[in-house]
């Protein structure tokens, strides 16, 4: 995870002080490096969110939103 941060970081650092990489062609490589530093974290936060509430074994979501009417 900390690896695409810092690939992202690195390409706007790269942007800002105007940095060329591969000539004409550099505004395309920090488009993909930063594309993929956020694919890369939207997918990693999606595998995430699915393990802790599909998968997850805890029992939170056991209990119901309006318990007050059950403990009366």
């Amino acid at each position: 995870m900390l690896v695409f941060n810092v690939i992202g970081v690195i390409s706007l650092f790269m942007i800002g002080f105007r940095i060329t990489i591969l000539g004409e062609d550099t505004d395309l490589v920090y488009y993909f490096m930063r594309n993929f530093a956020l694919t890369s974290m939207m997918i990693y936060m999606v595998i995430i969110l699915f393990k802790d509430l599909v998968l997850s074994l805890d029992t939170w979501h056991r209990i119901p939103m309006h318990y007050e009417r059950y403990t009366s």
